[in-house]
């Protein structure tokens, strides 16, 4: 018999129903009612262990690498990138002395599409994506930068292969901080860049794990970081904050994941998992949220 211990990691919480897929065994858990949280339903696979359900499939990180340059140009990081199931690659691009974005993002050659960008005067924040990249180490390469740049590389996996993104939140202006708010989820990888047109320490908001903090031909700052969406909310707040006002502009953006479903309503009524079922090639789950259970769907 198959069991799962106490120690599993949120939102695991009530096995509603298990399918095998694929050469694996899935189950479809509930999340505990909780106000003020939205609820989800969430597909994990079950793991090498007697007592291991793996957690949710959210975006994770397998690695990020950072590269610099105080001249225009060409600039390009070597990144070794992992083949796991959902790969995809996240590039943030900080420009500075420019407003325009990078003529283009490679890695080992083919080109990534540019998912969202900022500009105030002469700082440019962009940020790029390419599902299933080469694995191994391949070079990612910026070209046509105007001025001294900056990026940081993600590699992620459990990610979906097409429309990955929800919306960018930006933030432009000349204060002491900057806070955009990007479209998010629970368990959805958040990831921005800043460009500051001043010598200064950035700091990352809270629960933001820095990435990339170069100061370009010293006076000039470039930053990245992320971090988690949060539980009960639509979108995740991602800031940044340092002393003394500066020029700056930010973006950033939620990655979803993949085998996990939340619903958009934050009250104690929590949701349903009626059951999971495999048909031509596909894992299907149906239900529902509410106390009247009047909204059904079905997810695949």
């Amino acid at each position: 018999l198959l069991n799962q211990t106490e120690t599993h990691a949120a939102p695991l919480d009530h096995l509603i129903g298990y399918e095998h897929f694929k050469g694996d065994l899935w189950g479809l858990f509930e999340s505990d009612y909780k106000a003020g949280v939205f609820n989800g339903l969430n597909v994990a696979k079950f793991g090498a262990t007697s007592d291991d359900w793996q957690t949710p499939a959210f975006p994770t990180l397998n690695a990020v690498t950072t590269q610099s340059q105080s001249s225009g140009g060409t600039l390009t990081d070597s990144h070794t990138t992992q083949s796991t199931y959902g790969n995809t690659l996240i590039v943030a691009v900080v420009v500075h002395e420019s407003s325009a974005d990078p003529s283009g993002v490679t890695e080992a050659g083919n080109a990534l599409a540019l998912f969202a960008s900022v500009n105030n005067g002469a700082r440019n924040v962009s940020i790029w994506w390419r599902a299933a990249p080469t694995a191994g180490a391949q070079d990612v390469v910026a070209s046509g930068l105007s001025g001294e740049s900056a990026m940081a590389v993600y590699d992620l996996f459990h990610c979906p292969q097409t429309s990955p993104f929800r919306t960018a939140g930006t933030a432009t202006g000349t204060g002491t901080s900057a806070s955009s708010t990007p479209t998010s989820v629970y368990g959805d990888f958040v990831v921005g860049g800043l460009a500051v047109q001043s010598n200064v320490t950035v700091t990352p908001g809270g629960g933001q794990t820095e990435d990339m903090d170069v100061h370009v031909s010293g006076d000039l700052v470039s930053s990245a970081s992320h971090e988690r969406g949060t539980d009960a909310s639509t979108t995740t707040t991602h800031s940044y904050s340092w002393s003394g006002s500066s020029v700056f502009a930010s973006v950033a953006a939620a990655i979803k994941g993949t085998g996990v479903v939340t619903y958009t309503e934050a009250n104690a009524e929590g949701v349903r998992g009626f059951g999971m079922t495999v048909h031509k090639g596909s894992m299907f789950v149906i239900g529902s949220y509410g106390v009247e259970e009047t909204a059904y769907r079905i997810f695949s």
